[in-house]
């Protein structure tokens, strides 16, 4: 019997049948709906700049509470703040003064009672002379070097004095007699200004000498030796050294001071008493700058008249004179003897004879003194008594 015929036979599931040829039941699926969709995102229309800027300025915090000042407010408030700034400059400054017055060392408050022994026990600096070696003469460039009693240095630098031609037992006794603080070079290179002259028209004779010296103040012991100021010295015959020397200007501006004892001479024009005046030039310059207090240039003479073609000392220092617009006057000062022993061997005592005192011209550092006599033993008296006439003027000089 059919089974659709038979009213009590079950109804078949559509859900489970798949179709007609399934032999077992299937399990339903769950219906699935689908997802719902979002809507699309609406547009924002964002404020420009102007506009947000228009709405902030427009709240009150952004609104100005202030009104401009006035010129008179703008000055008040300027002076008032550097005041302020200049109270506060002086407050610092006097915090910073006891700061630093506070922080100095325990010593700086020593009282004056024991200030001197405390000074007293720091180490002395030692002279620069303390180890020099004082006695003997050195030889130096065909002279020799001495060291009056006078002579010290501290700090190294020295004076020179280099004198030409005269006994040197004699010569060296005046300088230590005149109390000369420097170191001294005494030359003799021979009769007559000719071996000076030849000798210190070299350019190079000079200089070399000064080198020597240099080397034997240092080999003596005298620390940091070094030359402070030169001066040529010469009696007779070596002022021609001298007159080589001025004659070079490189040289003659290392010459602080000259000293001429009766020795100062030119030629005159062949045939003729007009003196060689070129010859003088040198002396003249010099003699300008003395007169103008620059340079010390201290001159004796005696009334002697040469035998032959060269003028004397006195004629000579006349021309000398008038060139830089200097006169003599009287001068009749008595000139003492100097006591020296070394002359005992070098003039018989009927020769030795003082110095008679008849002009006098000064002006600035020129010294000019005429004596009497005309006679040899007069020539030698300015060698004699160096010690009382020209080198009281270089002491003086080198200690003004």
């Amino acid at each position: 019997m059919d089974t659709q015929d038979d009213p009590t036979a079950p109804v078949p599931d559509p859900s489970t049948s798949v179709g007609e040829d399934t032999l077992r039941p299937m399990a339903s699926l769950p219906s699935r709906s689908p997802p719902p969709i979002d809507p699309p995102p609406q547009r924002v229309s964002l404020p420009s700049l102007a506009e947000m800027r228009r709405s902030l300025l427009s709240l009150p915090v952004f609104q100005p509470r202030w009104q401009p000042w006035s010129p008179a407010r703008v000055v008040a408030t300027t002076l008032s703040f550097a005041a302020i700034v200049a109270l506060l400059v002086m407050m610092t400054l006097r915090v910073t003064r006891h700061w630093v017055a506070s922080s100095r060392p325990a010593v700086a408050a020593v009282p004056t009672e024991t200030a001197a022994p405390v000074a007293a026990s720091l180490p002395a600096r030692p002279r620069a002379d303390a180890a020099l070696a004082r006695e003997n003469r050195s030889p130096v460039a065909g002279g020799l070097l001495t060291l009056p009693p006078a002579f010290h240095s501290e700090d190294g630098a020295y004076d020179l004095v280099i004198h030409f031609h005269g006994n040197t037992d004699l010569v060296e006794e005046s300088f230590a007699l005149a109390g000369v603080d420097a170191v001294v070079v005494i030359m003799n290179l021979g009769t007559g200004s000719g071996p000076y002259e030849t000798r210190f028209g070299n350019p190079l004779s000079l200089p070399e000498v000064l080198d020597r010296v240099q080397t034997t103040m240092e080999k003596r012991g005298l620390a940091h030796a070094s030359l402070r100021r030169l001066a040529l010295s010469a009696w007779s015959a070596g002022y021609g050294a001298v007159l080589k020397v001025l004659e070079q200007p490189a040289l003659a501006a290392r010459v602080d001071a000259v000293l001429l004892l009766d020795g100062i001479h030119v030629g005159y024009q062949p045939g003729t008493h007009d003196l060689i005046l070129e010859r003088l030039a040198p002396f003249e310059r010099f003699a300008r700058e003395a007169v103008e207090g620059r340079r010390l240039f201290s001159i004796t003479h005696t009334q002697i008249i040469p035998v032959g073609t060269y003028a004397g000392t006195r004629e000579t220092t006349d021309a000398l004179l008038r060139a830089v617009g200097v006169d003599r006057s009287p001068h009749h000062e008595p000139t003492e003897m100097p006591a020296l022993h070394s002359i005992d061997g070098v003039m018989a005592k009927k020769l030795r004879i003082g110095l008679e005192a008849e002009t006098l011209a000064e002006r600035g550092g020129l010294t000019v003194r005429g004596y009497a006599g005309d006679r040899p033993e007069h020539h030698m008296a300015h060698l004699t008594h160096m010690a009382v006439t020209v080198l009281p003027d270089l002491v003086r000089w080198w200690t003004r």
